[in-house]
């Protein structure tokens, strides 16, 4: 395996670490065990594949996994938020969240619950689809409904994509195009394949040239990591899934009628996973236009409600 295969596939295991671990244990000596790499070999490469210094990347993080329990967990205090974040106090919560987002936590809340409106990056905001996506809100919405599933642990072979989300040049369709080819090639391509699209950014936080989205399949133990795809295990989860059949735009405004507008009302709150999007090989065409899928995200029950 090439070189930068190898690094591409060390990034990456450092990223998904990052994801699923607590704030305050993300030290760079931490991430370069991770990535088993020398701590200044491993912040150049770092550097090099994701056009921010690990640190940096951690910072983003926690920033943005607060941000999204502001939104998404009423339930929560501004104070749990803030030391679960890994900051000291929630002064310093405070103060390091005014000096990135211009808002106070509180005030952010009040402003933005269930859906980034007032967000630096906020990709909706730009985006030239959304003023007709929210005029047609209730004529994509009518048969709309969900059903709460079980998805059991998966091994995933995947293809990393880093780009806006809402942007219509982006190459996820190219990511499409590489994870297909090479599930033709090595004989794992059938009819009814399950593709799942991981979506562990936020399109309206996470700055566009940051947002992740991960094109795979699941595979079984034996297939390994090579020059084309990695591979990362998907935690089981109980999943609020929706099935939606049209263009990317529609897709966009179901994951926000999601979010919402069903998740508030539901009883339910956001679970610690990543979103997913899944679709049949079938159901996507030659040239990567998607034509039905299921947004699947992340629940559980509510337990508890501290203001």
């Amino acid at each position: 395996m090439k070189t930068e295969a190898l690094q591409r596939h060390r990034i990456n295991r450092v990223m998904n670490f990052a994801r699923n671990s607590p704030s305050n244990t993300l030290s760079l000596e931490r991430l370069a065990d991770v990535a088993c790499l020398s701590q200044y070999h491993f912040s150049r490469v770092f550097t090099h594949h994701c056009q921010e210094t690990p640190l940096a990347f951690a910072a983003r993080m926690r920033m943005e996994q607060s941000v999204s329990s502001l939104m998404y967990h009423p339930d929560l205090s501004i104070t749990s938020i803030g030391f679960e974040a890994g900051f000291s106090s929630s002064q310093a919560f405070s103060n390091a969240f005014l000096r990135r987002y211009g808002i106070s936590p509180r005030s952010f809340r009040n402003r933005n619950k269930y859906f980034p409106k007032e967000v630096p990056y906020n990709q909706a905001s730009f985006s030239i689809e959304t003023p007709q996506l929210l005029e047609n809100t209730p004529s994509f919405t009518r048969g709309w409904h969900v059903t709460l599933k079980n998805m059991p642990a998966t091994r995933l072979a995947y293809v990393r994509q880093r780009s806006a989300y809402y942007d219509p040049c982006t190459d996820r369709d190219t990511a499409f195009s590489t994870l297909i080819n090479w599930a033709k090639q090595n004989a794992l391509w059938k009819d009814d394949t399950v593709i799942i699209g991981v979506c562990p950014d936020n399109a309206g936080i996470t700055p566009p040239q940051f947002c992740q989205y991960d094109v795979g399949i699941p595979v079984e133990h034996g297939v390994d990591e090579d020059q084309t795809i990695s591979i990362q295990n998907i935690p089981a989860a109980t999943l609020a899934s929706l099935t939606v059949r049209g263009p990317l735009p529609v897709l966009r405004m179901a994951w926000k009628w999601l979010i919402s507008e069903w998740l508030p009302q539901s009883g339910m709150v956001l679970a610690d996973h990543a979103f997913y999007e899944t679709f049949r090989s079938r159901d996507i065409t030659e040239d990567g236009c998607i034509i039905e899928g299921d947004l699947c995200m992340p629940v559980r029950m509510k337990t508890h409600d501290i203001k």
